[in-house]
């Protein structure tokens, strides 16, 4: 699962941005051919996920746009698969989350930048760990801070989540 997790965002994750040690034809990239050079050599931000919180919708775009598609193309794929099999998305997530000691607000905004599908995957998943309970909380609460730093509405989308938590959670502790 670390090892998947590490991949994925290897990949997808963004990328280192001293364009100083790059090659002089390579400074001349615009912004998606340096993002996209930077990830093909392995230059991905490994700190990027703990220090640096986005603070515009379109920081949190270019940090997150890949991440939150290939989580969704591989929802969709685990969909009509057994239940392990879509286990180990939210084991993924939850190894790159940890293992790459992910700030909070960056975890909700990646996983506002997938879908609603591994949400409540990952979500389900929570519950069901040690401590799952206060974590769900905590990425509720988180993710509706980061959405409305982003600008977006509850519509959007995150009123459903947030419904669909409560809904869980009916007839369990709260």
């Amino acid at each position: 699962e670390q090892q998947t997790a590490n991949l994925l965002f290897s990949l997808l994750g963004p990328s280192e941005d001293d364009v100083s040690l790059l090659p002089q034809p390579v400074r001349d990239y615009n912004s998606f051919q340096h993002s996209l050079h930077t990830k093909l050599q392995g230059m991905s931000n490994w700190d990027a996920m703990q220090v640096q919180v986005p603070t515009s919708y379109q920081e949190a775009k270019e940090m997150f746009t890949d991440l939150g598609k290939a989580f969704r193309l591989i929802t969709f794929r685990l969909l009509f698969r057994k239940h392990e099999d879509r286990r180990y998305l939210s084991s993924v997530l939850i190894s790159m989350f940890d293992g790459l000691d992910w700030h909070i607000d960056n975890q909700a905004a990646c996983l506002l930048f997938s879908c609603e599908a591994v949400v409540k995957m990952f979500l389900t998943d929570l519950t069901r760990r040690q401590g799952g309970l206060v974590r769900l909380s905590h990425m509720l609460v988180a993710m509706v801070t980061v959405c409305g730093r982003l600008d977006n509405n509850l519509s959007q989308g995150l009123s459903s989540i947030l419904d669909w938590s409560f809904a869980l959670l009916e007839g369990g502790d709260r």
